[in-house]
């Protein structure tokens, strides 16, 4: 999956392996929390969050369903890579997370959130189980240099193959279309009449709070939070962050944005897969097939 963006999801195959580095999706804002931020705890996502699940969402891996094809890839490098000389450590996923893939689609909407984290979306945002990346790092931390061959060659390691077989049968599609799709819906959902006409509603509600900003992008965007100085929660840049993120949530509360969007988004959705149904049909069943592969390695099929 790609970590950095929910306008842009996961390729099948490019999830297993992303999988090593990272869980969790957020929209165009940068993962880095500064250069001195502390990790922190995420509050649990609010009943918002978990209520937004796109028409997309059916067609690409969820963080649960990644977390199974992850544990499948597993057992196949540990047995690939004993065949090779080295050990390789399985590790334990949750049987159960929520799906966080559209936590920051609409930017920032969860005002501790705000509190805590400004604009910045970190592991702990975006993933409902960050410790699995901290493992994985560990894992690979104590790995030799002819472990890390075996294990990540691009063209002969146990990953590539282990992607492969999983990928069988047809559980790899290409997600190109998928993708841009994704983006440009997005885009024209902002577009739509009564979101324009919401927007106006933020735009002026956030001035009347001191703030300038014509769009919620437009505040996600301001240079100052993306800055080397920039230490969120204890400079004075930090503290601006927090206050004009803070207002963004409020007024985005008060003229109902995140509802209105993503009801525009929901709909504009529908009607791509129902022109383009055999492709997402074909999306569906790559899906459906990966999974098969990676339930019948846990099972020792």
């Amino acid at each position: 999956m790609t970590p950095h963006r929910a306008a842009s999801p996961r390729l099948l195959a490019a999830a297993l392996m992303a999988l090593l580095l990272t869980t969790g999706c957020s929209t165009g804002e940068s993962t880095d929390a500064g250069p001195t931020a502390p990790k922190q705890t995420a509050p649990k996502p609010t009943a918002e969050v978990l209520g937004l699940v796109l028409p997309f969402d059916a067609y690409e891996i969820s963080h649960q369903e990644s977390f199974t094809v992850a544990k499948a890839r597993d057992l196949l490098m540990r047995n690939c890579m004993r065949r090779r000389g080295h050990e390789w450590k399985t590790l334990d996923y949750p049987a159960h997370v929520d799906d966080l893939r559209n936590r920051r689609r609409y930017g920032v909407i969860e005002i501790e959130v705000a509190r805590n984290f400004g604009y910045h979306a970190t592991p702990e945002i975006l993933s409902a189980a960050d410790d699995v990346t901290d493992r994985r790092k560990e894992r690979d931390e104590h790995l030799g240099s002819d472990a890390v061959r075996a294990a990540y060659d691009e063209k002969n390691g146990c990953g590539y193959q282990a992607n492969d077989f999983l990928e069988r049968d047809g559980g790899s599609a290409d997600y190109d279309r998928f993708n841009e799709l994704s983006s440009k819906l997005l885009t024209e959902a902002k577009k739509q009449p009564e979101v324009v006409g919401t927007l106006r509603d933020w735009q002026s509600c956030m001035r009347k709070k001191g703030f300038t900003y014509r769009t919620p992008d437009d505040a996600i965007a301001d240079r100052r939070w993306w800055t080397e100085k920039s230490d969120t929660g204890k400079s004075d840049t930090g503290k601006s962050e927090i206050a004009t993120a803070v207002a963004d949530v409020q007024c985005k509360e008060q003229t109902s944005l995140v509802k209105t969007l993503y009801t525009a988004e929901s709909r504009l959705q529908r009607q791509a897969v129902a022109r383009e149904r055999s492709y997402f049909d074909g999306l569906a069943a790559a899906k459906a097939r990966n999974l098969r592969n990676a339930r019948d390695v846990i099972d020792g099929r």
